[in-house]
């Protein structure tokens, strides 16, 4: 397979900082929809590593000579499908949890893809990285639903 080119290189980098943007809105959007604040917390920390991994595409595009896409919205995230609870202030813990989860699956199946392309070994090592930690994130979403749906504290029939 032919190594990409720069263009497709600069494309390809731009979708994924695309979908970090759209996770970080989401997280945001996520954490305002949350009353307790332990779980607000800890959508916001995943919210900031986010946006760090979006600033480290970011100037992996600008090292290459390009202007990053800004597109990564709330509205965004909505529309694309990151958070589909429209009226997160009403949904139970449980279900605004099942929607980040949800856009995370989304986000490690586009790493996936893109991890499947012939990438230079720089790109590819850092999307392997931003990789990981979104899968680590991924899973302390779903410990968190886990503590939603059988709180520990709750009695055992």
């Amino acid at each position: 397979m032919p190594a990409m080119e720069q263009s497709a290189i600069i494309s390809v980098l731009n979708e994924l900082l695309d979908a970090l943007e759209d996770g970080h809105a989401g997280y945001q959007l996520a954490a305002q929809g949350l009353k307790d604040i332990k779980m607000k917390r800890r959508l916001g920390q995943i919210a900031l590593e986010r946006k760090g991994l979006g600033e480290e595409l970011h100037a992996d595009i600008v090292k290459r000579g390009a202007t990053p896409r800004q597109r990564g919205t709330v509205a965004g995230a909505l529309h694309r499908g990151w958070i589909q609870v429209k009226e997160l202030g009403h949904a139970p813990p449980a279900a605004i949890l099942e929607e980040c989860g949800r856009g995370e699956a989304a986000s490690i199946r586009l790493y996936k893809e893109v991890l499947a392309k012939d990438l230079p070994p720089d790109v590819r090592r850092v999307v392997a990285l931003q990789l990981d930690r979104i899968t680590a994130a991924r899973e302390r979403v779903l410990e968190l639903r886990r503590s939603t749906v059988d709180p520990p504290d709750a009695p055992k029939s």
